[in-house]
């Protein structure tokens, strides 16, 4: 609602984009306050409940894009990606992606749910006629992050987003092959400041602003994080 003001924009123009919607939380509750969501989600099981929650609330669907994707760091060829999960969390989706002459190894307990496409978050968003009236971006890749950034060189790089919400891991990022510092230096460069997503269990107020240097520390963003990111003025 804010951002809806600053730019004198009516609501129903601002974009949500939900990356790795899973079920759609997110989603659903961006859609009922009234904005347009772009959702991008993989996981077959993961669609099928989020569209049911849809055709339940048939007031929102209207707002709603649904794309049944991966988001990649470049468009290779030849490229067969996997998703998989293990038994117990079954929607909290991984994905491999390999040349058709190497084999895939899931770890144990994880069982293979799908066969997935893939394109990169420029391709996905560059041809949307609302891609600039983006208020805020959610992701949430499991460690994928680094290569989500990689794929939108145009997007993360103009600017354009005034908020966004991710997970931070800097070890499942350096595990799925990207950099964690060079990740956080993508939006750096782009004019944005990285706080923790917490508030003082005492006083409720939000955590403040850190410098670059004290981001990319590993002692203060290391293990795991949700990170908010503000484009600033």
């Amino acid at each position: 609602q804010t951002y809806a003001k600053e730019q004198k924009i009516a609501l129903k123009d601002v974009v949500f984009v939900d990356i790795g919607a899973n079920v759609g939380g997110y989603t659903l509750n961006m859609a009922d306050l009234g904005v347009k969501v772009i959702a991008i989600e993989p996981m077959p099981s993961n669609l099928q409940l989020m569209r049911r929650s849809l055709c339940r609330n048939p007031e929102l669907m209207s707002r709603v894009v649904i794309h049944a994707i991966g988001l990649t760091s470049s468009a290779k060829a030849n490229q067969t990606c996997t998703m998989y999960s293990h038994n117990i969390n079954v929607g909290d989706g991984h994905t491999h992606c390999t040349s058709d002459d190497v084999e895939l190894q899931i770890p144990q307990d994880y069982v293979v749910r799908a066969t997935i496409p893939m394109l990169q978050l420029d391709q996905v968003l560059g041809k949307l006629p609302h891609h600039k009236n983006i208020g805020v971006l959610k992701m949430d890749t499991e460690g994928y992050e680094g290569h989500v950034v990689l794929g939108g060189p145009e997007l993360f790089g103009s600017g354009r987003i005034a908020h966004i919400q991710s997970e931070f891991n800097p070890d499942w990022i350096r595990g799925k092959g990207t950099n964690p510092e060079d990740y956080l230096k993508t939006f750096f460069q782009a004019g944005y400041k990285v706080r923790r997503d917490r508030r003082d269990p005492k006083t409720w107020e939000e955590e403040g602003f850190l410098s670059n240097e004290d981001a990319l520390n590993p002692t203060i963003l290391g293990g795991f994080n949700d990170i908010l990111l503000e484009k600033q003025k």
